[in-house]
């Protein structure tokens, strides 16, 4: 990781457009899985985080993804980053609630699972 990449992520966290989820996501460039590694729940979260990467510089969004990949919710939220991008971008954030519940849904419903993959938490962290 580049000193400019721990500038700009110390930067994000002191600023005001923050959640859970790009909390997450800044903890994740640094290697680490907060016990609060919540997704993002709706478009208003799914947007703190797509900023979060905007604002970041090069090389940090596939460190970030690399480092979030070992959480199957994760894993399909960036399996589908570019679709609810474009949502984002173009719908307004139209559409990203649905996507996002689908995704909780599916992990919900898997034994053993839930939706933060631990078994302490619910969707209610996300927050």
């Amino acid at each position: 990781m580049t000193d400019e990449m721990k500038m700009k992520a110390i930067e994000w966290l002191l600023g005001n457009d923050t959640g859970v989820s790009s909390k997450a996501m800044c903890g994740a460039l640094f290697g680490m899985t907060p016990a609060w590694a919540c997704e993002p729940c709706d478009s208003a979260d799914f947007g703190r985080c797509i900023r979060f990467i905007r604002f970041m510089p090069d090389g940090a969004k596939d460190m970030i993804f690399k480092n979030l990949s070992s959480r199957p919710q994760w894993q399909e939220i960036i399996k589908r980053w570019d679709e609810l991008a474009n949502l984002y971008d173009t719908a307004k954030g139209r559409g990203i609630y649905k996507i996002l519940s689908s995704i909780r849904e599916q992990f919900r419903k898997s034994p053993g699972n839930n939706v933060l993959g631990r078994p302490e938490m619910t969707s209610e962290h996300c927050a």
